[in-house]
């Protein structure tokens, strides 16, 4: 093999695992894409049944 040709090979190779690198990367660290179930109530709804006054202290 040439010096050349390995250059070539290992500049290949480089690009290979670079691209890896991002796609594991993305994997990772990237945007997710959660799911919101619409029959499971919110802990942000207003429910005027429960606590309703405020609590007396003191």
């Amino acid at each position: 093999m040439t010096p050349e040709e390995e250059i070539a090979d290992l500049k290949k190779k480089i690009q290979e695992q670079s691209e890896i690198i991002d796609y594991l990367t993305k994997r990772l660290f990237g945007q997710k894409s959660e799911k919101i179930n619409t029959d499971q109530t919110s802990l942000f709804d207003e429910d005027n049944s429960v606590f309703s006054q405020p609590e007396q202290t003191g």
